[in-house]
């Protein structure tokens, strides 16, 4: 329900603005169905919450156990408006705190944590402001490259090692964004990232340590410049 509720939250966020409003992005036209330019550079920031699983192979056994948590961070992007389709690639980077720590044996912990994510990827979308009468609203697939820095730790009556490393792979997902003002304009939108295995050495201790897909919603702003 948690999740339900923070992803309905998000996609709120593009309502937040009357249809009524002028699209001044190119000072082409005023009020619903107005032309927008959505082509050139923009920054923004974000915020979102993510959910998925982490899992842990030792010696001793292995297991998966649930992790999420929050992020925050920003956006750079560069779009080219080719009438109502609208092509572009756009890269970000959020702090991260997705974490779990589990009993893995007697007497010791195993901890997990990626604090770190980001994206590079391509846009695809086409405005449909046209065709339910609002204004400028950009409904969009993306899909590209994903990393992340993800650490592994065990901790017991010995002490305490840890290994960590910067992992890679991919993710794909949705979105959309509305003009709320001249060249202003918020998102929101759902990625699943998935970066991964990887073998940590933990003091001599080898675990592979896999950081399973992240499904990941958020919401941002971006200004267009």
């Amino acid at each position: 329900m948690k999740k339900l509720l923070l992803i309905s939250a998000a996609l709120a966020l593009t309502a937040i603005a009357s249809p009524s409003m002028a699209a001044m992005g190119d000072g082409s036209a005023d009020g619903p169905n107005a032309t927008y330019n959505w082509g050139g550079f923009y920054a923004g920031i974000n915020g979102g919450y993510g959910w998925g699983d982490q899992r842990f192979s030792v010696s001793s056994g292995s297991g998966t156990y649930d992790t999420n948590g929050w992020t925050a961070g920003g956006t750079l992007g560069f779009n080219i408006d080719s009438g109502d389709w609208i092509f572009g690639v756009e890269g970000d980077y959020a702090w991260a705190d997705f974490r779990v720590s589990v009993a893995c044996a007697a007497a010791t912990n195993c901890d997990s944590k990626v604090d770190g994510l980001g994206t590079f990827r391509a846009r695809v979308g086409y405005d449909v402001a046209s065709l339910i009468g609002t204004n400028p609203l950009l409904v969009y697939g993306t899909a590209g490259f994903a990393f992340g820095e993800a650490e592994f730790k065990i901790a017991g009556a010995g002490g305490e090692a840890s290994d960590s490393k910067m992992v890679t792979g991919g993710t794909y997902g949705a979105g959309v964004e509305y003009l709320v003002d001249k060249n202003i304009s918020v998102k929101a939108e759902y990625l699943r990232v998935d970066i991964g295995s990887d073998n940590y050495d933990l003091g001599g201790t080898p675990v592979n340590g896999d950081i399973r897909p992240i499904d990941y919603a958020r919401a941002g702003i971006n200004f267009k410049f």
